[in-house]
């Protein structure tokens, strides 16, 4: 399916009901995500450039413009969209209006390229409260992930959990293990416009990394020890 450059192509609901699929491509239209759970044939999933109109926060539609099918900002967001698409390899939401919590990639074995870059992606777990998350990068985001080559993330906003003397921010907002699966990941780039701090999570289990990018955190503490 493919409705690259519809820019002015909407609908508050939206479904795609085939299970032959191989590709979506959503880029520059005004659709959401729909709910994709099973498509077993799923490779690409492409949203970037999509201006599907942010939801209002706490209503029935609030689940539209995220990766869920269901919950609200105050109670947590559940049923991942892409749960069991087993053959899917890469999710692009560049520069999108795509928002929420990370869900857990495990059921999505074959992933090898995540782009949430410029996005308001907020991070912590799904089915968990904003403000009660406790990581924004948690060990439950990647588990199983051992063909990850590539993710990118550099978020508006940033989730206010708390866990953290200071509330605007999360102590140690990265899981020192969050990366413990992704053996595989050559590319990593995080950049939450100074919102998370805290020491930068374990990287010894990257040994194919090749471009790590930090830039724009508030970090502190000794650098890992990785071999790459």
């Amino acid at each position: 399916f493919d409705a690259y450059r519809n820019t002015e192509l909407y609908a508050s609901n939206f479904e795609l009901v085939s299970k032959e699929l191989t590709s979506v491509n959503l880029g520059y239209t005004k659709l959401p995500i729909p709910f994709l759970e099973d498509r077993t044939k799923l490779a690409s999933f492409n949203f970037y450039h999509n201006r599907f109109p942010s939801t209002t926060v706490n209503t029935s539609d609030d689940h539209k413009d995220t990766f869920f099918n269901s919950g609200t900002e105050s109670t947590g967001y559940t049923a991942y969209k892409f749960n069991l698409c087993t053959a899917l390899t890469i999710i692009n939401c560049y520069n999108s209006n795509i928002k929420g919590p990370l869900p857990s990639f495990n059921t999505n074995p074959q992933l090898e390229t995540i782009d949430i870059r410029n996005t308001n992606i907020y991070g912590g777990d799904q089915g968990v409260a904003k403000n009660d998350q406790q990581y924004v990068i948690s060990s439950n985001v990647f588990l199983g992930c051992t063909k990850l080559k590539s993710f990118y993330m550099s978020s508006k906003t940033i989730a206010k959990g708390t866990n953290s003397n200071d509330p605007t921010l999360i102590v140690d907002g990265i899981q020192s293990n969050a990366f413990a699966d992704t053996v595989s990941l050559v590319n990593l780039v995080i950049d939450t416009r100074n919102q998370v701090r805290g020491r930068i999570p374990s990287l010894s289990s990257l040994s194919n990394l090749e471009s790590l990018d930090l830039e724009g955190n508030k970090f502190s503490g000794s650098m890992p020890s990785f071999v790459s």
